[in-house]
């Protein structure tokens, strides 16, 4: 239980290692989208991103693209570290 008194499942989501497009260098959005929903739609809300998983930022635009912009976003949980790196920079979610 949160501290919000809303239950917390123990499985998380990562935005690690996603499945690619055939150029080997892009997220395959598609694919990530329905990942997402049927994660979703077995109850789970805790997603796990950082600007170091993927090139230039890869994984939070397929966060962005597959949850944010899909989605509400009451009732989800997500983890986004803060840069490491002096000028790294996050992007816009």
């Amino acid at each position: 239980m949160s501290q919000f008194g809303k239950e917390i499942k123990k499985l998380g989501f990562g935005f690690m290692r996603l499945p690619m497009l055939e150029d080997g260098e892009h997220t395959d959005i598609e694919q990530v989208k329905k990942m997402v929903d049927q994660f979703m739609e077995a109850g789970c809300t805790y997603f796990d991103t950082a600007y170091v998983y993927g090139k230039d930022g890869e994984s939070e635009k397929a966060m962005r693209a597959a949850l944010v912009e899909r989605s509400p976003r009451h009732g989800l949980c997500g983890l986004l570290p803060a840069p490491r790196h002096p000028g790294q920079q996050l992007a816009a979610l």
